[in-house]
């Protein structure tokens, strides 16, 4: 089977393709209504490739709009699941270097909802940094006089 990488996550099939189906159109004129002949007439291949393609997102249109509608409800169930699904067997079983990855963006995430910095900054090394830069100035300065 002949295939060809795109910008789009998915390969597709180029058999019975003139050229690259780009995905994200492809989808919005499914979401528009389109048919499989119509949307393959925009594409320059047949009604089976187009179906093809959208096979392999593994949903329809109207299921597909209705995620990108409510993604972030879809998002906050699905990490209700993994949190409820977490239990201390599982953290104990998790290799210890990936538990610390968790905990430090957990850390991340939790400072970012109360609003409070989510990065360090070296003071220090900032004022180091502009002391550097003005000594730079002056000197510039005391060549001109």
């Amino acid at each position: 089977m002949k295939t060809e990488k795109t910008d789009n996550p998915v390969d597709i099939d180029l058999r019975t393709t003139a050229g690259k189906i780009d995905m994200s159109k492809l989808i919005e004129l499914r979401i528009k209504g389109l048919s499989g002949v119509d949307i393959g007439k925009h594409f320059n291949c047949t009604p089976q490739a187009v179906y093809q393609a959208l096979d392999r997102y593994k949903t329809d249109p109207a299921h597909l709009k209705s995620f990108k509608d409510n993604k972030a409800d879809v998002y906050e169930f699905i990490q209700g699941e993994v949190i409820n699904s977490v239990t201390p067997e599982c953290i104990n079983k998790t290799p210890f270097t990936s538990r610390i990855v968790a905990l430090g963006i957990l850390e991340d995430k939790i400072r970012l909802i109360r609003g409070q910095s989510t990065g360090n900054i070296s003071v220090k090394s900032t004022v180091e940094h502009y002391a550097n830069k003005l000594e730079e100035i002056n000197k510039v300065l005391a060549e001109i006089e």
